[in-house]
């Protein structure tokens, strides 16, 4: 659910503050949104650090940049509950034995 949300905001901020929005005006509400969606999942991957920094605009460099370091903090956090619970269980199958 966090996840979903996360996504939604940065597709608004995406929408918000790319200048080729205009491109998207002739489009329907649900394609304009699809669109910044796709966008805005583009550009979470850190491999793309490089194409990010190649942005237009000062906007969307920090936003881009802000994208991909919450990602790598969402997912080292999510890694790091998945690691806790997995040692939680072996710890009580040892302690059943």
């Amino acid at each position: 659910l966090m996840c979903t949300f996360f996504l939604h905001v940065l597709t608004c901020a995406w929408f918000a503050v790319n200048p080729s929005s205009s491109d998207l005006h002739g489009m329907s509400t649900l394609d304009q949104y699809r669109k910044s969606a796709e966008l805005t999942l583009s550009r979470l991957h850190p491999s793309r650090t490089f194409e990010n920094m190649q942005l237009e605009t000062q906007m969307e460099r920090l936003l881009a940049v802000l994208a991909t370091g919450l990602a790598l903090l969402g997912g080292s956090i999510f890694t790091s509950i998945v690691t806790n619970d997995i040692s939680d269980i072996r710890r009580v199958r040892r302690m059943q034995k």
